[in-house]
């Protein structure tokens, strides 16, 4: 029996092509082994003509339908790699899209701290400009009275 196997074990079994192994051994180890080698079907002698056909044709046609899947699978893998490669595409368009409105929503908060800035500056400097302005006129008016000579020093001035 171990012998027999050996022998099944040396014979190259292609596994894309179906391969039938005929045998008068009805040892269930020799038929899984042969099976787990790869074999496609495995029949007992004696067989019916009919029914080694049958499996003989039905090995053929799956055969085929393989080949037909694995060529379809072929050219789905292409079409899903071409995908693939557009999708990594738009993903680094819409990275780089979204970097840049980083940026200039950074650049708008910036702008918008230094309009706010600006502002609050306007509003200082119009709060100081304002005495300012006024301690300034009543400076111009006192020196044209005192240029006049109209004023007392003892009086007091009113405005």
């Amino acid at each position: 029996m171990k012998n027999k196997i050996l022998i099944v074990e040396d014979v190259p079994i292609q596994a894309k092509r179906p391969q039938y192994i005929h045998t008068t051994i009805e040892d269930d180890n020799f038929f899984f082994k042969s099976l787990n080698l790869g074999a496609s079907e495995f029949i007992n002698k004696p067989f019916r003509k009919e029914e080694l056909e049958l499996r003989c044709r039905n090995l053929i046609s799956l055969y085929k339908y393989q080949s037909l899947i694995e060529q379809d699978n072929l050219v789905l893998e292409s079409e899903l790699v071409e995908k693939n490669r557009i999708l990594e595409e738009s993903f680094n368009d819409l990275k780089s899209a979204h970097n840049e409105l980083v940026e200039m929503q950074s650049q708008i908060v910036q702008s918008s701290k230094m309009a706010s800035l600006g502002v609050m500056g306007a509003g200082v400097a119009h709060e100081i400009n304002n005495p300012l302005t006024i301690i300034k006129l009543h400076n111009e008016k006192l020196s044209k009275l005192i240029e006049k000579g109209n004023v007392d020093s003892s009086e007091e001035i009113t405005w």
